[in-house]
């Protein structure tokens, strides 16, 4: 049965149309080999397996040993960033570039790859990323498609613990990620049946009992309109998917269906405002580096000097003081920090305790590769470094929630919503401190004396060293 692409991209135009991405998306140039094929055959070549459940797509290890080597060959094996998508794109680039220009506000994927995030961050889209880990939910944001969200449900590459390899680990994976906390509080909601009326699934294996399983994760029901392009199929595992999940098999590759898609999204009649990728964002110093501070005091004082240094030597530098106009989106701004290529942080005892500041924070921690991204200069005043101290900060943000949750108690909830909103923000930003301090206390960080006394020259080098990474170019001597 084809689909009807009229009342599809209606669905995506009002926001409730989700994509799901299976594994069978990502191809090798081969047209045919997937990357979870080519991750057994690699575990098989070093000799790190017992065996291959092929049914399901586990593996049993020699020993707890060869389990972790192997974690290192599946890192690399997946391991991508925005200068390899603009250096070097993958086989199934083309496919993604359409889907990206689809306004999907929220894209679920059950590979561990962050191909998606980074041909975002290569295309200058603000996003999220989130990924399932069975050790406890990591918040994400409400997604929509200005900011749409990417979650990967079976874990990220470089982290290791959240893979699912061995029956022991699906055991697991499963028992958290059906239980009522198990997904992040946003990504729960917009799953809910109320929240979407179409899904597409896209390279999935529908045969597979635990996909069955996740199926019902998902909250498909016959309200929800639900297609899978798929290409090899009988008439009784077609009628076996609509009777028990809704969903209409469309015989079809995911690239001809993918075309299909983009080609009617095109169309004017259907009023689908796609995404404008642009350019890759331009090498050297012209690259845009933005300031995280707190405004006021010795703080701005040593954010003007050093705007003024890295102004005089070309680079471009974006300050809400300097970039952000009257009447200008705060929260889109600080959106866009969080995105940002590199990102210089001013840590200090009052961005620890702002609303905004921490925002920004929060916007950072969301990024796979916030490490490579963010280079602070700390403050005498952010205690960091001792655990009591760091605990202060923890008690601030918990008092901050409790007392705005008081006020919302005493309060008629007709108008409330941007102070659930604002609810929501601390609660997110309470999630996130701890790591994001810990974050910073393992990085060597400069005080402002140290950068001062050096003209900022570390920094400069740190970041044109970043810089050159992500062109594959040699620092500027």
């Amino acid at each position: 049965m084809p689909p009807d692409f009229t009342l599809i991209l209606r669905s995506l135009r009002e926001g409730r149309c989700i994509l799901f991405l299976g594994p069978d998306v990502c191809l090798l140039p081969d047209g045919a080999t997937t990357y979870f094929q080519t991750r057994v055959d690699l575990l098989r070549q070093k000799n790190l397996i017992r065996a291959y459940y092929e049914q399901d797509y586990l593996v049993q290890f020699q020993s707890e040993t060869h389990r972790t080597r192997a974690s290192y060959l599946i890192q690399d094996l997946y391991e991508v960033d925005a200068q390899q998508v603009r250096n070097d794109p993958p086989f199934y680039t083309p496919v993604y570039e359409k889907l990206l220009q689809l306004p999907f506000h929220l894209t679920i994927s059950v590979s561990p790859d962050r191909f998606l995030p980074a041909l975002m961050e290569t295309y200058q889209v603000p996003h999220q990323f989130g990924y399932f880990d069975r050790r406890g939910p990591k918040a994400v944001e409400k997604p929509t498609p200005q900011v749409p969200l990417v979650y990967n449900l079976l874990g990220k590459a470089d982290d290791f613990e959240t893979l699912v390899l061995t029956y022991d680990d699906l055991y697991k994976y499963l028992v958290a990620v059906l239980s009522p906390t198990g997904l992040p509080d946003n990504l729960a909601t917009a799953l809910l049946p109320a929240n979407f009326s179409h899904a597409l699934f896209l390279g999935f294996p529908l045969n597979k009992w635990w996909v069955q399983l996740l199926l019902r994760l998902f909250g498909l029901n016959a309200a929800i309109e639900t297609y899978a392009a798929a290409e090899d199929f009988d008439e009784a595992f077609e009628t076996f998917c609509k009777d028990n999940f809704n969903i209409t098999l469309v015989r079809e590759n995911v690239e001809d269906f993918v075309d299909q898609l983009y080609a009617e999204a095109q169309q004017a009649r259907h009023r689908v405002q796609l995404r404008t990728l642009q350019a890759p964002r331009a090498a050297g110093p012209a690259a845009e580096i933005f300031i995280s501070y707190a405004w006021g005091g010795a703080r701005e004082e040593i954010v003007n000097k050093l705007c003024d240094t890295l102004v005089a030597k070309g680079y471009n530098i974006v300050r809400d003081k300097t970039n952000l106009k009257y009447k200008g989106d705060i929260q889109k701004y600080m959106q866009q920090i969080g995105a940002g290529q590199l990102i210089i942080v001013v840590v200090s005892d009052k961005y620890l305790k702002s609303p905004n500041c921490m925002y920004e924070a929060l916007q950072m921690e969301r990024r796979a590769d916030v490490q490579d991204r963010i280079f602070p200069i700390i403050f005498h005043d952010a205690h960091i470094y001792d655990p009591d101290t760091r605990t202060e900060y923890l008690t601030y943000w918990e008092n901050e929630i409790a007392t705005l949750r008081q006020r919302l108690a005493k309060t008629d909830m007709i108008g409330t919503q941007t102070l659930i909103d604002e609810l929501d923000k601390y609660t997110q930003i309470r999630l996130i401190i701890a790591g994001f301090m810990a974050r910073l206390q393992n990085m060597n960080a400069y005080t402002p004396e140290m950068h001062l006394e050096q003209n900022f020259q570390a920094l400069i080098d740190a970041l044109d060293a970043r810089l050159a990474a992500d062109q594959n170019l040699q620092p500027n001597p």
